[in-house]
């Protein structure tokens, strides 16, 4: 990109776009180093899971707020505005250290929500709640018989997947 740069093939206000390959810390301190714009999905991990707890309890206790995104898919376009997906985001700062050029970059992390999304995880669970209900009702119906009259056979049968 630096070199493109001093040829004058790439505009400086260029953004690079990519996957969540993108987001490890050497590319990202690279991009940061040579003031280079950025967009990517981060990996979902440790310190992506932190964050995000870190966040919720910021949203729960108000310290924090969604923005409604307006956003619209060409495939939602025909529909009333109250079938349509609602979309949310919540904006934040997150630090990136370069240990060797001792400098911080600030980063924006955006984490989304999705109104579909929320709906299908809310059949999920309560489909998988449900089956669980089922398995324990099994079990509950079978105790004091064939195998089911030892504690811990019961229990590896409580917690088999």
């Amino acid at each position: 990109m630096s070199a493109l740069r001093k040829l004058g093939w790439v505009p400086t206000n260029v953004v690079l776009i990519g996957d969540r390959k993108l987001c490890n810390q050497e590319t990202m301190l690279a991009f940061c180093r040579m003031e280079q714009s950025f967009l990517a999905a981060h990996p979902w991990t440790d310190t992506a899971k932190a964050v995000w707890v870190r966040t919720w309890q910021e949203l729960q206790a108000g310290k924090r707020d969604w923005s409604v995104a307006e956003y619209v898919s060409r495939n939602e376009m025909r529909k009333s505005a109250e079938n349509r997906t609602q979309y949310r985001v919540c904006e934040m700062e997150q630090t990136l250290l370069d240990e060797q050029e001792q400098k911080t970059y600030c980063l924006r992390w955006v984490f989304s929500w999705s109104s579909r999304k929320a709906e299908q995880d809310a059949k999920h669970r309560q489909r998988a709640l449900e089956e669980a209900e089922q398995a324990l009702q099994r079990i509950a119906r079978l105790l004091g018989r064939y195998d089911y009259t030892h504690r811990s056979l019961i229990q590896s049968r409580l917690t088999r997947p």
